[in-house]
């Protein structure tokens, strides 16, 4: 009792209980939701898969590489990796198509073309435009006979051969001001 009211005193009984109830139940929904979205990232990427197999399976029946009706060939391909073909276009030789995983309002759908390249003078590698390939074979780009590096057709010098020519150069400067002049020793 309080002696002002003479009521009983209050007490925070239970409130630990109502407390970690709340907290209990956060935890829950944020694990629900992160199992949803893995799932979702998961049916993304085989839908992605499934997609791109189909595609590259339907460019090849129509260049010739495999025998059969390139949408039948990518209708098969896409049940093979769980997902159902949803369309189909051919055009020459490139084929767009469209894999959906799942099924009602939580299917995931992705798209995948094949086919050769528009102009292969414009190239992006991430969305960076890529120059023409170098006119020097690989072979010569790569190395020669005794297994040393070539550059332009010219052998490059080996790491012992620029670490003596930087040390040379360093050697011929002047110190600047402040700078110790002694060795560096190795």
């Amino acid at each position: 009792m309080t002696p002002e009211t003479g009521r009983p005193a209050p007490t925070e009984r239970g409130s630990v209980t109502a407390l970690l109830a709340v907290v209990l139940g956060v935890a829950v929904v944020v694990a629900t939701a992160a199992l949803a979205g893995a799932s979702a990232r998961t049916a993304a990427v085989r839908a992605q898969h499934a997609a791109d197999a189909a595609a590259v399976g339907a460019a090849a029946t129509l260049v010739g590489l495999v025998p059969g009706e390139p949408c039948g060939v990518a209708a098969r391909l896409t049940a093979a990796a769980g997902a159902d073909l949803a369309t189909c276009e051919t055009a020459a030789a490139t084929v767009r198509t469209r894999a959906v995983v799942g099924a009602g309002p939580f299917s995931v759908g992705a798209d995948a073309v094949a086919g050769p390249a528009d102009d292969p003078s414009e190239h992006y590698v991430y969305g960076v435009p890529v120059g023409p390939r170098s006119s020097v074979p690989r072979s010569t780009r790569a190395t020669n006979d005794i297994g040393g590096l070539v550059v332009q057709g010219r052998r490059a010098p080996s790491i012992k051969e620029t670490r003596a020519r930087h040390e040379e150069a360093r050697d011929r400067r002047e110190p600047r001001e402040g700078e110790d002049d002694r060795a560096i020793p190795r």
